[in-house]
């Protein structure tokens, strides 16, 4: 499903489409990275777009193509039935007549509660393109899925990549059932790195890279029965060239974190997007 937005557009695919949520950025044991103080302050600002720049992002000609997750609340009723989504951040009329409408086609089967069918407001993430063809903004949502966390495309350090450096690096991201800067938290569990020279300012700039992709993950509310949803998930960012693809198992790296914690309160269950016939 695509949309055309009019001849000329002279805006940049950051004012399509902007992110707005922050995350507390901490290493494992807890404490906030002195190497990503300020970054971190900086965040609060950045556009979704920023997510997927390279160095000569202030480029006056746009690209081609950009690719965005926006996250999506729809509500769902006790009946399976999806009603008008809300969306993070700001999204062009053009973008959210098209997200709205590709929502609108889905099917639900609704949350439940102790096994009873309740109403529940759930996440999707949703991949936005934004195509510049001749002066023409075109918009393409080509993939729906129901995800709790909405993460963006993390964007490889540019030195790191010319020196065909690859890293895994497994977050764990923290959502409370509040309002509050301290929201979301992420930690980083762990990584493995892949390449002889990986030094301590690479590793640095793999994991801001990494704390990056989940800048703005969960600024809308999910609910399950009225009640607000806080919960922990685990989520690999990976850094490979597609040469080395074949010397590292993301599966058997995802598989070492794997947690039997419980994802959401006992009893409650998310409603989820029905297969297409």
């Amino acid at each position: 499903m695509a949309y055309d937005q009019g001849m000329n557009d002279s805006r940049a695919p950051q004012d399509i489409v902007q992110a707005q949520q922050q995350v507390t950025l901490v290493e494992s044991d807890g404490i906030p990275l002195p190497a990503l103080a300020a970054w971190s302050r900086a965040a609060l600002t950045l556009f979704a777009a920023t997510l997927f720049a390279t160095a000569a992002m202030a480029e006056t000609t746009p690209p081609a193509t950009r690719t965005f997750t926006v996250q999506a609340l729809v509500p769902v009723d006790a009946a399976g039935q999806g009603g008008t989504p809300s969306f993070s951040g700001e999204l062009a009329p053009e973008a959210r007549q098209l997200l709205t409408a590709r929502i609108a086609g889905l099917e639900f089967e609704p949350a439940t509660h102790d096994g009873r069918p309740v109403p529940s407001d759930l996440s999707l993430a949703v991949r936005l393109k934004v195509l510049n063809v001749e002066g023409r903004w075109r918009f393409e949502a080509d993939h729906i899925a129901a995800a709790p966390v909405v993460t963006q495309q993390a964007r490889y350090p540019g030195a790191a990549l010319e020196q065909g450096l690859g890293a895994a690096i497994m977050l764990r991201v923290t959502v409370a059932a509040r309002t509050g800067p301290e929201r979301v938290t992420a930690i980083v569990l762990g990584a493995d790195y892949l390449g002889q020279a990986v030094g301590k300012l690479q590793r640095e700039a793999f994991t801001r890279a990494a704390l990056a992709s989940v800048n703005g993950c969960c600024s809308l509310f999910e609910r399950i029965d009225g009640q607000p949803l806080a919960f922990e998930v685990n989520v690999p960012v990976i850094f490979i060239v597609d040469r080395d693809r074949s010397k590292f198992d993301a599966a058997a790296f995802s598989a070492r974190w794997q947690t039997d914690a419980p994802a959401l309160p006992r009893g409650l269950v998310r409603a989820r997007i029905k297969p297409a016939p």
